[in-house]
């Protein structure tokens, strides 16, 4: 009995390390022909240069060169909408104020008007988590400026662009990860359960997982997931109308980072998988289908933009005549 579980032990291990022998050779085998351009329609800027310059890679490899006359900031807590940057600006501002800066870096950043009002003394680390042409919402840490201490989790704000009036959600948010669009809003609660919110109600959408990210038309929900074992590292992707639940990628190296983006037509999202062993790329997948359509090498928080807003900062920036080159050069 002993040597028959022995034996089949033995068998098991053979197998594992067969299959394992298998992936590595297939892997070095067979080259990764993932397009290292944006797919068709999208333009993905790079910022780099301390922000004194901007690189638009095309989805024909031709990378235009631009540089800029004032520091361009683009990071984690900014957003991008029709040609501007949002942000709150945490260097030699103790207020934090919420600013614009246009892409082309022609002029210095500008406070958001309905803002002035916002008591920025009491809260801490404010992020933008959506931006359009008529709201504006951002979290926030309140907190108690005598013991310098955070009082409870996130609050949701809203700036209503036209009355530039700014009110309080009433969501009180502790969990792993918070994202707006369409006025709706989805976090993932301490039990890792996705929550639906809108109107004063908090709804289980039955789906698990962290780093939610909706789609700015509101129609999909990027997020990390679970499979099997491993613990936050698939790449999922749910279509809120079809309720159909795709995988897009598995990491098996290590976790994704976290940021997901998405392109202003909600056609494409991007993540960064950190089980390559080269240089962390930027992954790009298409909405519709849930596949990768494009690696790209990070250098530093590239985001996408349409081919139509790309051609109207060339032309409103006066970046006619910049530095062209391809990728392979």
């Amino acid at each position: 009995m002993a040597n028959s579980l022995s034996e089949k032990m033995s068998g098991m291990k053979k197998y594992i390390l067969w299959a394992i022998a298998v992936v590595i050779t297939v892997w070095l085998v067979y080259p990764d022909t993932t397009p290292n351009t944006p797919p068709p329609g999208m333009v993905l800027v790079e910022t780099c240069d301390l922000g004194h310059k901007i690189n638009f890679i095309q989805a024909d490899g031709i990378v235009s060169k631009a540089n800029i006359k004032e520091i361009f900031r683009y990071d984690s807590f900014g957003k991008y909408f029709e040609g501007y940057i949002y942000s709150f600006n945490f260097c030699f501002r103790p207020r934090h104020d919420l600013r614009r800066m246009k892409i082309c870096g022609e002029s210095k950043s500008e406070q958001v008007q309905g803002m002035e009002a916002f008591p920025y003394n009491k809260h801490n680390w404010p992020r933008v988590l959506y931006v359009d042409k008529d709201v504006i919402y951002f979290s926030a840490h309140v907190i108690d400026k005598f013991r310098h201490q955070f009082k409870r989790g996130l609050v949701i704000y809203k700036l209503d662009r036209k009355r530039h009036v700014v009110t309080l959600i009433d969501l009180n948010y502790i969990g792993f990860g918070i994202s707006v669009a369409q006025g709706r809003i989805y976090y993932t609660n301490l039990e890792l359960n996705i929550i639906f919110y809108h109107n004063g109600v908090a709804t289980k959408t039955g789906l698990r997982g962290v780093e939610v990210s909706v789609s700015p038309d509101g129609k999909y929900l990027a997020y990390m997931g679970s499979n099997f074992i491993t613990y936050n590292k698939v790449i999922k992707l749910h279509d809120l109308e079809s309720g159909e639940t795709k995988r897009v990628t598995w990491n098996m190296m290590t976790t994704f980072e976290k940021k997901i983006d998405w392109s202003p037509d909600s056609k494409y999202f991007s993540f960064k998988n950190a089980s390559d062993i080269s240089r962390t790329p930027l992954m790009i997948a298409e909405a519709s289908t849930g596949e990768v359509v494009a690696k790209i090498e990070d250098r530093g928080r590239p985001f996408m933009i349409t081919e139509d807003e790309y051609k109207k900062i060339m032309q409103e920036c006066n970046y006619s005549s910049v530095q062209e080159s391809r990728i392979e050069d």
